[in-house]
């Protein structure tokens, strides 16, 4: 099944996009709604107030892994989310103000090694551009670049990519890496598609 989701190479990378980003945090979604909307209310309505009952080992093994698959997607999202509010910071402090027609957000000009054209943040995003791109870019190669970069601001990538690290990733994290590797390029190709 997970093949055939997967296999979409005639459809355009947005769709193919969507649908890794659905694969990867379905499952999450689909226990917490069981959890929340299912075991809770019969907990709630049909449990005695008074029962003295002792949880089995399999019941305490259990709340034991869904604990740490929840901690770790905790500690991912909390991990990438800090790495970016520092590097987004730094480049604040480090950059200049930056005048560029069709920017999708505020644009900062920053000295980096690396020729790095990158939208930091979900709620207030901001651009932030490397000297060497703006002064060797033509304005058509620009245009695209910031074309590029909309994209992801309006398929709201950097959510995504924070809502992938929450997800666990527990029992099989090498699938769940393959899965957002598979859709971080699925969503590259789908801003220069546009």
């Amino acid at each position: 099944l997970a093949g055939r989701l997967l296999d979409a190479g005639s459809r355009h990378p947005a769709w193919r996009a969507r649908r890794l980003f659905a694969l990867r945090v379905l499952p999450a979604l689909l226990g917490l709604a069981l959890a929340v909307g299912l075991a809770l209310p019969a907990y709630l309505l049909f449990e005695p107030p008074n029962a003295s009952e002792t949880p089995g080992l399999v019941l305490v093994l259990l709340t034991l892994a869904g604990a740490l698959a929840i901690a770790s997607g905790m500690h991912r999202a909390l991990i990438g989310w800090w790495g970016s509010r520092r590097l987004g910071r730094r480049w604040l402090r480090e950059g200049r103000p930056l005048e560029l027609p069709g920017a999708p957000a505020a644009a900062y000009r920053i000295r980096d090694p690396f020729p790095v054209v990158s939208v930091v943040g979900i709620l207030r995003s901001r651009l932030f551009v490397a000297e060497q791109v703006v002064e060797r870019l033509s304005k058509p190669e620009l245009a695209a670049v910031l074309a590029h970069e909309a994209g992801h601001l309006a398929a709201h990538d950097n959510l995504k990519r924070l809502a992938l690290r929450l997800a666990p990733v527990l029992p099989w994290p090498a699938a769940a890496r393959r899965l957002e590797e598979a859709w971080e390029q699925a969503a590259e190709e789908a801003c220069d598609a546009q």
